[in-house]
């Protein structure tokens, strides 16, 4: 005998949504004018494949996008950088001038007023001692030379200790002031740097602008497709699948349908 078994029986459904009436027409326009924009007023067709008009995309600003220098700036750097080769004249001077002093120049040997007054000196002293000694008759003696130079000695003394005071004070404040004049030749150097770092920044700039371009240049297909994709995607309607499984209920044995039958029928014959 056999039996009747269960099963599942897979029902879809498909459900249409369209946009909504009054906003179909806008959609029909958008879509129309984004592929319009896409694609150009002539658009060329290669091997049957239509491809944008190369014209009609977006276009990088056709000038530099990088200011040129002002000629009051131009100028103004030509300037800064002569004077930072050539240097301040004073300060070459004051440099020079603590040179001089850190070497010794202006003390007794080489101070050409000390030197003046020490012939002042012996021009007043020599005959006051000449004639001391020609009276004596003693002039030209190893005496006569011995009093004349220490005459002479003693009265430059007191010029020659002041001049070496003086100078040695003055060595010292060269000495202090001798590393602020040293530095001073990096402001030069700093001011030359400022230059190069004005005029490199204004070539970067014009390289800057060129590179943009480039990539702009290497972009521009992929971003009119994005602007084109952007401009139509959206939730507009659309189409929905949906499965469902349903359970048969399973039926009794054969055997039985039969009996049940003949029963019917015996009832009918015995008037049950």
């Amino acid at each position: 005998m056999s039996s009747g078994g269960g099963g599942t029986t897979s029902t879809s459904s498909v459900q249409n949504a369209s946009p909504w009436s009054a906003q179909q027409p806008y959609l029909r326009d958008v879509f129309r004018d984004a592929q319009r924009l896409y694609f150009g007023a002539n658009p060329q067709t290669v091997n049957g494949m239509q491809l944008p008009d190369p014209n009609a995309g977006p276009q990088y600003f056709p000038g530099s996008t990088v200011a040129p220098l002002a000629p009051e700036t131009g100028q103004a750097l030509q300037l800064e950088t002569q004077r930072a080769l050539a240097g301040s004249p004073l300060l070459t001077a004051a440099q020079d001038e603590t040179s001089k002093t850190l070497a010794g120049t202006y003390l007794s040997a080489g101070n050409p007023y000390l030197s003046q007054l020490v012939q002042g000196l012996d021009n007043t002293i020599r005959p006051q001692v000449d004639s001391r000694f020609i009276g004596s008759g003693r002039y030209g003696s190893p005496a006569y030379a011995a009093a004349t130079a220490s005459a002479l000695a003693n009265a430059v003394a007191p010029y020659a200790f002041q001049n070496y005071s003086t100078e040695r004070a003055n060595m010292e404040r060269a000495a202090t002031a001798a590393p602020d004049l040293a530095n001073q030749d990096y402001t030069n150097i700093a001011a030359l740097a400022d230059v190069g770092a004005q005029r490199q920044a204004q070539s970067q700039g014009q390289l800057t602008d060129q590179v943009n371009r480039w990539n702009f240049n290497q972009n521009a297909d992929a971003a009119r497709l994005a602007q084109y994709l952007q401009m139509i995607q959206g939730n507009y309607g659309g189409t929905t699948t949906s499965s469902q499984n349903v359970a048969q209920q399973p039926s009794g044995p054969t055997w039985l349908s039969a009996f049940s039958g003949l029963l019917g029928g015996s009832r009918g014959l015995l008037g049950f």
